[in-house]
């Protein structure tokens, strides 16, 4: 079976905006969408597109959160400063 190289984008873009959204479920059909190229030659390039695209994409949410989360904590210091001086 010959796999054109846009479903191996496609099936990476899927999987990294599942994980961004912590849609874990919506992986089953990228899964299924691995299953098909499983006798191809392409295979290999597939799974490890689709696999770097999800690590980035949680290193990428929790780079985010943690950021968030930082910014809070210098709001509520300011916050706290702020009343402090008044």
């Amino acid at each position: 079976m010959r796999i054109d190289t846009g479903f191996a984008l496609f099936l990476a873009a899927a999987a990294y905006d599942f994980v961004c959204l912590r849609f874990y479920t919506g992986l089953l059909p990228v899964a299924g969408g691995l299953v098909l190229t499983w006798g191809s030659p392409a295979f290999g390039a597939v799974l490890l597109a689709t696999g770097l695209s999800v690590l980035l994409a949680d290193l990428t949410r929790r780079a985010g959160e943690k950021e968030r989360r930082l910014q809070r904590i210098l709001d509520n210091e300011r916050r706290l400063r702020y009343e402090l001086s008044r």
